[in-house]
């Protein structure tokens, strides 16, 4: 074989062993890409899902911020309106410092007159006239006549009329009729609470009847006292 003919044949074979090896590289660097691909697309859709879970946790926060705003708005309009009735409870208070109630007194000229007289007992050196001052609507006669407040000049003037109040119960032509103190809705139920708490815990007391027999033999019971009790009714003012 010629010098030339061998020549051609390393050449040849030189050929194939490179194109080999670019292969071989080709596919060892797409390898590589692929790997470097996944990878990245790996990181990538972590980090995407990281972002997520940020942005969930974000708007989860943010709605627990409005419960929370709302929750304190709540709370801030409970308070003003505990607040206020308190405030309008204290006026109510005030403007009724001085005030009586006559309960009981007929609404009509001669109930009218009856209590001009009370009043004058009562109050013995003040000269009060009396005006319309009923409180609440008009009634019919089967519940009753309505409560009639007095308006007073001071504190004075209120304890005189409810400490003389206790001398009408000896006079028969106030019978029904009494005098208290004007009390707000709030006072009038803690009262009524307070007296059926009062009655809830006094013992039942009982009285044994002892029986005795008189000189003529007869048997006759041991007299008990009573003591009759005004009870004060809720007014609807």
């Amino acid at each position: 074989m010629s010098l030339k003919s061998t020549n051609m044949n390393n050449s040849q074979n030189d050929g194939g062993a490179l194109d080999s090896l670019n292969i071989t590289t080709l596919n060892q660097l797409g390898e590589i890409l692929l790997r470097r691909m996944d990878s990245l697309t790996e990181s990538v859709n972590q980090r995407i899902d990281n972002m997520e879970s940020k942005i969930l946790q974000q708007n989860m926060t943010s709605i627990q911020i409005q419960n929370d705003v709302q929750t304190v708005k709540s709370e801030i309009a409970d308070h003003k309106k505990d607040v206020e009735k308190k405030m309008n409870e204290k006026d109510d208070r005030n403007w009724r410092l001085n005030n009586i109630v006559i309960m009981g007194a007929p609404e009509t000229a001669e109930g009218n007159a009856l209590t001009q007289k009370l009043l004058e007992i009562i109050l013995p050196h003040k000269s009060i006239h009396l005006s319309d001052t009923r409180i609440g609507a008009p009634k019919n006669s089967q519940t009753g006549p309505r409560p009639l407040r007095i308006f007073l000049d001071n504190g004075n003037d209120k304890r005189t009329a409810l400490n003389n109040s206790k001398l009408l119960k000896d006079m028969k032509k106030f019978d029904g009729i009494y005098v208290k103190r004007d009390l707000t809705k709030e006072q009038q139920l803690k009262a009524k609470e307070a007296r059926e708490s009062q009655t809830s815990r006094t013992p039942v007391r009982t009285r044994s009847v002892t029986k005795r027999k008189s000189t003529s033999g007869d048997e006759s019971e041991n007299p008990i006292s009573k003591h009759g009790r005004l009870n004060e009714t809720m007014d609807s003012a």
